[in-house]
C-alpha cells in the first residue's frame, strides 16, 4: 500500500523533473533561435565583407536590398512562422517592386560568383529557418513527397505493367505468323 507521504514525494518530484523538462526546453530552442540569429549575422557580415573587398558596391541595388532584408530578419526572428513568411514575402514583393525586380536579378546575375553564391546561401538559410519555425510547413512537404513517392510508384508499375503488355504482343506477332 502507497503512504500518503509517498504520493506526496511522488507529486514534487513529478513537479520538479516537468520543471526541469520545462526550462531544458525552453533553453533548447531560445539556443535554436540564437544559432540561426548567428547565421543570419553571419551572412550579414560576408556581405559587408563582399563590399570591403570591392566585390559588390555600397551604393548597388543587390546591397541595398539584401542588407535592409537581413536586418529586418534578425529582428523579426522570434516570430518566423508560415504567416509572417506570407507577409514578408508580400512586403519584399512589394520592395522589390519598387526597386525594380528585374534590375535586381539582372544584377545579380552580372555580379561575381563570390556575390550569386552568397545569395543562394542567403536563400537557403531562409528556407531553413523558415522551415525549423513552421509545424505546418514541415507537415505539408512530407505529405507532397509521401504523395509525389505514391505516384512515381503507380507510374512505374503502369510503366512496366505497359512494357510486359508490350513484350508479350510483340512475342505473339511471332508465333502467330509462323
Amino acid at each position: 500500500m502507497i503512504s500518503t507521504q509517498q504520493v506526496v514525494l511522488l507529486a514534487l518530484q513529478a513537479v520538479a523533473c516537468a520543471s526541469v523538462l520545462g526550462y531544458l526546453g525552453f533553453n533548447l530552442l531560445k539556443a535554436r533561435e540564437e544559432g540561426q540569429k548567428y547565421k543570419l549575422y553571419s551572412l550579414r557580415d560576408r556581405l559587408l565583407f563582399l563590399v570591403a573587398s570591392g566585390q559588390l558596391q555600397e551604393g548597388s541595388l543587390i546591397f541595398k536590398v539584401f542588407y535592409k532584408a537581413l536586418n529586418a530578419s534578425i529582428a523579426e526572428l522570434k516570430d518566423v512562422n508560415i504567416y509572417s513568411l506570407v507577409r514578408a514575402s508580400r512586403r519584399a514583393r512589394k520592395a522589390l517592386e519598387n526597386e525594380k525586380r528585374e534590375a535586381l536579378i539582372g544584377a545579380i546575375n552580372r555580379s561575381s560568383a563570390d556575390v550569386q553564391g552568397w545569395v543562394g546561401e542567403l536563400t537557403l538559410v531562409m528556407m531553413e529557418i523558415v522551415l525549423s519555425n513552421s509545424l505546418w510547413l514541415k507537415i505539408l512537404l512530407v505529405a507532397t513527397k509521401y504523395c509525389h513517392d505514391q505516384l512515381h510508384s503507380l507510374r512505374s508499375r503502369f510503366s512496366l505493367s505497359s512494357s510486359a503488355y508490350d513484350t508479350y504482343r510483340y512475342f505473339e506477332g511471332l508465333h502467330g505468323s509462323a
